[in-house]
């Protein structure tokens, strides 16, 4: 009998042990986020039906929860769509993922969107501390202009300050007076800055509302905008140097950090200076990884404007995403959208760049052939045999008319009234810019919601796509999946 007893005991009390640690993980993990990482009452919907907390982190929450205020309703707008507020579970459309990984997924990503979103919407633009940028430093590229201002709005999070376009922002591809060629008027009343003119502002602060009543260091009155000395050997915001270059050490850049209340726009176009290590996110950067933060920074920018949502909507392939899910749609959840493969070839000016730049040859790691013997391992994977192809070249077009991929079960969609080249020029589109916007951006939005990619990092469209589909799915695909596939180069930081 005694032996008996002792050798059931151990089994009873590991039992015992492994209820009370199962217990107390539940728990604590409502604790591990920081209060302010919290959001209000559409997001606690999205807490409670995710993880479904204890009653104790409950009650902690709803004590969080009284101190936050803002309203998400414009954040929610562009990855919800459903009564809850929640991205709907779709364990990657045949039921093969387990629904707690997604579930905590979009736990997580909503509580880092309310972040964004509180960062960027403060109660008192006329005592919030600013980072102010007055032009566009990207000279070239549409994506590469979208991906320089999405690290400026984390560098804002990163350094305590609401990022903000000035009045007179002006990019390269907005059209003349912001004129649409789908509406018969200006878009919007509200258009001050031709970012406006492309996507919804960033923050409900504008440069009028954080100049007002605003004075120096030694108590003088800060001169507009158009007075200041622009020739000025460090650039000056209302007064307030910012020596981008100069200032703090050799790892990090104080001013940006300091007491100055608005400080400008950062130099990220010049990579590997002291000013590359101002984004850096308490908490999640160790967490979660530069590419989850920068797929959260993009997908927030990502609001198309009225304008820029209608010459979209004329340009989506309908037989691929139908008109429910077209650009205007909010988030993953149409059920008629058919899983498809989104490739992207990069060429033209990109291949001098490529060679020079990582010594690589583009006519040999993004030849379409290539391209399709990656596509065939997902179809070997999935079965999915559909591809929407998205590029700048005339020649992988002619390319894919003279092969035999149709004949062997590949169907492919590609967006007409684009302007492609075959051209190694760099800058070959330069003249144009100001009409290419709804074409770019129709081929990031059908990236953005295909179920795989195929494509090279080097580009920014790739990248860029990259990241906002990883957040458009998280609803769908746990993150560990690998759905992004390199033809060469993995993915970077630039800008």
């Amino acid at each position: 009998t005694e032996r008996r007893r002792s050798s059931s005991w151990p089994r009873f009390g590991s039992l015992a042990f492994l209820i009370v640690g199962i217990v107390l993980t539940s728990i604590l993990d409502d604790f591990m986020l920081p209060s302010r990482f919290v959001g209000d009452g559409s997001q606690e919907t999205i807490v409670r039906k995710a993880a479904a907390p204890s009653a104790a982190a409950s009650s902690l929450r709803r004590r969080r929860e009284s101190k936050c205020t803002t309203s998400h309703s414009s954040m929610n707008s562009n990855y919800t769509n459903n009564a809850s507020g929640a991205p709907r579970i779709r364990d990657g459309g045949d039921g093969s993922y387990s629904s707690s990984i997604l579930e905590n997924q979009v736990r997580r990503q909503a509580l880092f969107q309310a972040l964004i979103h509180r960062n960027q919407h403060p109660t008192d633009c006329q005592t919030r501390r600013i980072l102010l940028t007055h032009d566009s430093r990207a000279k070239d590229g549409f994506t590469l202009e979208f991906q320089l201002y999405a690290r400026h709005l984390q560098a804002g999070l990163a350094m305590d300050r609401t990022f903000v376009f000035g009045d007179q922002f002006q990019t390269a591809y907005a059209p003349a007076n912001c004129q649409w060629s789908t509406m018969n008027m200006t878009t919007t009343t509200n258009v001050t800055n031709s970012w406006n003119c492309l996507y919804e502002a960033p923050s409900n602060c504008t440069e009028t509302m954080v100049n007002a009543n605003i004075r120096n260091e030694q108590g003088k009155e800060v001169p507009p905008p158009d007075k200041v000395n622009a020739s000025s050997k460090f650039k000056m915001t209302y007064g307030i140097h910012v020596d981008g270059e100069k200032k703090g050490s050799g790892f990090f850049n104080s001013a940006y950090y300091g007491n100055s209340r608005i400080v400008d726009g950062i130099p990220f176009d010049k990579p590997f200076t002291r000013n590359w290590n101002v984004d850096v996110l308490e908490h999640w950067d160790r967490v979660m990884g530069r590419f989850w933060i920068r797929a959260q920074m993009a997908h927030y920018l990502w609001r198309p404007s009225v304008g820029l949502k209608s010459e979209m909507d004329l340009r989506m392939p309908q037989a691929l995403l139908p008109p429910s899910s077209s650009s205007s749609a909010s988030s993953n959840s149409d059920d008629k959208d058919q899983r498809f493969i989104g490739m992207h070839i990069r060429f033209t000016d990109n291949v001098k760049h490529f060679l020079n730049d990582f010594g690589r040859d583009a006519n040999v790691t993004r030849s379409l052939d290539h391209f399709m013997e990656m596509a065939q391992e997902i179809r070997n994977e999935t079965g999915i045999s559909t591809i929407y192809l998205a590029t700048d070249s005339t020649e992988v077009l002619k390319r894919l008319q003279s092969s035999t991929y149709s004949q062997e079960g590949w169907s492919f969609h590609i967006q007409n009234g684009v302007i492609r080249s075959d051209s190694h020029q760099v800058m070959w589109f330069k003249k144009s810019r100001g009409s290419m916007a709804a074409a770019i951006a129709t081929d990031v939005e059908v990236l953005r919601r295909a179920d795989y990619l195929i494509g090279s990092y080097q580009s920014n469209v790739f990248r860029l796509a990259t990241e906002l589909n990883t957040v458009y799915q998280v609803a769908k695909y746990p993150l560990d999946v690998n759905r992004h596939r390199t033809v060469d180069i993995e993915w970077y930081e630039d800008p």
